[in-house]
């Protein structure tokens, strides 16, 4: 079974306390706000955190804020201050749905898009030529040899590289 206990310990956008590494060896805490798991950062139980500066950042060691320290002015107030200078450096990007609705005219669009087709005609080559599919009845070893042996061509550029070494 799964260990999922790392989904289950904080909240999206939670806050919590994070120990600032740079200023070793006085530990001091910083307030931050839970985005999510870092999978491969770390060791097990690593969190991205969204801190003051707006760039994400990877910790182990993290706890979450109580309510009793939610309750105090001086949490609210860093709390308030904290989410200010997101918003001045991210944005607040919530969404109202009457932001998303918009009108398309059906007509316009098929002609857009025909326009985009009829331009596009072309564009995409072929980069190797087709290639005589065997049916099964008809197997011949020595062309089947050959697909053993097959290297992978990539386009690069304008020139076709070969991954065969």
């Amino acid at each position: 079974m799964p260990d999922i206990s790392e989904y289950l310990a904080f909240e999206w956008y939670q806050p919590v306390y994070y120990y600032d590494q740079t200023t070793f060896p006085n530990q001091h805490e910083l307030l931050g706000r839970w985005i999510g798991v870092a999978h491969n950062v770390g060791q097990a139980m690593c969190f991205w955190l969204l801190p003051k500066s707006g760039v994400p950042i990877a910790r182990t060691m993290v706890r979450a804020v109580t309510e009793a320290e939610l309750q105090t002015n001086d949490v609210k107030m860093e709390l308030e201050s904290f989410d200010a200078s997101i918003e001045r450096k991210i944005g607040d990007h919530l969404i109202d749905e009457s932001d998303l609705s918009f009108e398309v005219d059906s007509n316009e669009l098929l002609m857009a898009l025909q326009d985009a087709s009829d331009d596009d005609a072309g564009h995409y080559d072929m980069v190797e030529p087709e290639t005589d599919r065997q049916d099964i009845d008809e197997y011949d070893e020595e062309k089947y040899d050959k697909l053993l042996s097959a290297g992978v061509v990539l386009p690069k550029g304008d020139f076709l590289n070969s991954l065969e070494k």
